[in-house]
């Protein structure tokens, strides 16, 4: 009985270890856009250099919801890097 415990708790984490690696890896890029939003509200871009950050956003979000993180960060990190320079 205590084995057939301590396999179900063992395969229990192991299936549940790439679902939390999602959510590790979705919290990243979570915080990378909202960053992105402070940067934005506190930018002196014009019209279209926001308007440009705002759909490039957009892009990292569909990223993040299609569960490309690294896409997500890359596009995010290119919106802070521009608004940086």
């Amino acid at each position: 009985m205590l084995k057939k415990l301590v396999m179900t708790v063992g395969l229990a984490a192991l299936l549940s270890a790439p679902a939390m690696a999602a959510e590790e890896a979705e919290a990243n890029c979570a915080a990378l856009l909202k960053q992105v939003d402070a940067a934005l509200e506190q930018s002196q871009l014009d019209d279209a250099g926001k308007a440009k950050a705002q759909e490039m956003k957009a892009k990292a979000e569909e990223q993040m919801k299609a569960g490309d993180e690294d896409g997500c960060k890359a596009t995010a990190s290119e919106i802070l890097d521009a608004m940086k320079g």
